[in-house]
């Protein structure tokens, strides 16, 4: 090695070292809160201005530590129910000084009620994350939580729903401010797996069935923003049954905060009853992590990461299926034996950082965002199916069986992939004025798709699908016979590369007033959109 790398390396760790000391020295202030008469106050609190987060109560004993991360200046204000408050403004010239707060006894206050009045929207309402855990449907997602407000989810096995009959593509979906997706190909709720949002971390959701903010999207249906729990203290959760695990942990780590989960699931149990009987073999992983970091430990800056890796496999061995079909009494069974195999699977991953500005007024916001996926599907089903007439008279000797009165077949051929990549830049902020709140963002989104779609398939219901080959009549040359041509009823070969711009930006105002009449909130604001389209279509 150099010696000039040496120098700079050894540098490199001094400096590492002085930050380390740097932000292991701390400033104490410890004393206590007594009246005037001399007698502790238990429960008293001592607030440091500007600092909320750094303020504490007092022991049983009325004493009180404070840590602060540099020498000031400081002021620290202390107050009793029944007593006054004192203000004391200092700076450090030691590591740890003390001091005794002596409140005056105030006016005696009457007895008070206090009703938690929480976020009054009537266009939102706030779902309690814990309910996805108490409700017993296979899916095990954050949207079961759901159930309580107007949906209506197209399976059990999905996490797809419907508001007001529209398609759930229709529907909005935020994790932390960022929009995320579900996957592209997917044909049925078997092959959907894990939804991107994990249970175990969610702190909050919100949920919107239309007339929301134009904070939110251009899409019609509905909102739905979950937003991440920031640990308060280490923690660690594991649940386990006979569809999968899940493990979550909390840590606090100085100025750190982290959130991790983890889930596997296997829904091969609940597929073996369904109709189409066969080999299931379904395994759908996620790993999920959410970082925060205050440097000062009490603001105004924050950072914050989000990571999520998720890989969903499908594998299907079709064998029979029989499903009765028609009314009580001209009842019909459909039996179909199969042959062939059908395997499908995706491939995410997610990153975004976000650097956050907030005081008691104001909020800033920058957030850019990554998301990729590839997905790919590939089937060769070919089945066999016959269709009975069912005997509904129970006193007779084939009751539930009947005579076939039709036959055919039919070959299913796919193989697509998808490719995708979205990459966005957000500004947001919000400021508090009087009886306003106002809120603004500006966001950049390149979209990148590369999609090929190879399928095709044979349905033959009266077995003459080929037709019958021309004879020779009328030609003496033989080779001069046109060719026999099969068309096929369902078939699309096509390769696609499209890539999007969408620059969007709004901005509104909610206004409210209160009175004892009642409280009115008024929400007014405005959204442009830009959006530019360029395709590549290839053979």
């Amino acid at each position: 090695m150099k010696p000039q790398s040496c120098r700079i390396l050894l540098a490199c760790c001094l400096g590492m070292m002085s930050a380390a000391g740097a932000w292991a020295q701390g400033f104490y202030l410890t004393g206590d809160v007594q009246d005037t008469q001399g007698t502790p106050l238990p429960g008293a609190a001592v607030l440091v201005k500007d600092h909320l987060r750094l303020g504490v109560t007092t022991d049983a004993e009325g004493r009180y530590s404070i840590e602060f991360p540099h020498a000031g200046p400081w002021t620290v204000q202390a107050s009793f129910v029944g007593h006054g408050s004192e203000s004391w403004s200092w700076t450090f010239e030691r590591e740890r000084v003390q001091h005794r707060f002596r409140l005056k006894p105030g006016t005696n206050l009457q007895e008070a009620e206090v009703v938690g009045d929480g976020r009054q929207d009537v266009t939102v309402q706030r779902i309690d994350p814990k309910l996805a855990g108490k409700v017993p449907t296979p899916r095990g997602t954050i949207e079961d939580a759901l159930l309580q407000a107007p949906v209506n989810f197209t399976s059990e096995l999905s996490s797809a729903y419907n508001v007001r009959g529209g398609s759930f593509d229709e529907n909005l979906v935020y994790v932390n401010d960022i929009e995320v997706y579900r996957p592209f190909l997917v044909r049925s709720g078997q092959q959907e797996g894990l939804s991107f949002a994990n249970p175990d971390m969610v702190d909050r959701i919100e949920f919107s069935a239309g007339g929301f903010e134009a904070k939110y999207g251009d899409k019609l249906s509905s909102v739905l923003d979950i937003h991440y729990r920031k640990p308060t203290e280490a923690k660690t959760r594991a649940t386990a049954s006979a569809l999968g695990a899940q493990l979550q942990h909390d840590n606090v780590l100085g100025p750190v905060r982290m959130n991790v989960g983890l889930r596997y699931r296997n829904n091969s149990y609940i597929l073996s009853t369904l109709d189409e009987r066969g080999e299931y073999a379904p395994t759908y992983l996620d790993g999920q992590c959410y970082l925060t970091w205050d440097p000062d430990g009490y603001g105004p800056w924050e950072l914050q990461a989000l990571g999520v890796y998720g890989r969903n496999d499908y594998s299907f061995l079709p064998a029979t299926r029989e499903t009765n079909i028609g009314t009580v009494n001209q009842a019909a069974r459909l039996t179909v034996y199969y042959d062939g195999r059908e395997k499908s699977g995706y491939e995410t991953g997610f990153g975004a950082l976000a650097a956050e500005r907030r005081t008691e007024q104001s909020r800033i916001r920058f957030i850019q965002s990554v998301f990729q996926t590839a997905e790919r599907e590939s089937f060769d089903v070919l089945g066999q199916y016959f269709l009975s007439e069912l005997e509904r008279d129970p006193g007779g000797d084939t009751f539930d069986e009947g005579q076939t009165f039709g036959v055919g077949g039919f070959l299913q051929h796919g193989r697509n992939q998808l490719w995708a990549r979205v990459v966005s830049s957000a500004l947001k902020g919000s400021h508090i004025l009087d009886q306003h709140h106002v809120e603004w963002g500006v966001k950049h989104r390149i979209e990148t798709f590369d999609d090929v779609v190879s399928e095709w398939n044979v349905v033959d219901s009266a077995g003459f699908f080929a037709p019958h080959p021309a004879d020779n009549l009328g030609y003496l040359d033989p080779a001069d016979r046109p060719n026999q041509i099969i068309a096929l009823p369902y078939y699309v070969s096509e390769h696609n590369l499209v890539s999007a711009h969408r620059s969007t930006a709004f901005v509104q105002d909610t206004w409210a007033r209160e009175s004892a009449r009642g409280d009115l909130r008024v929400h007014i604001g405005a959204r442009v959109h830009r959006w530019s389209v360029l395709t590549h279509p290839e053979a």
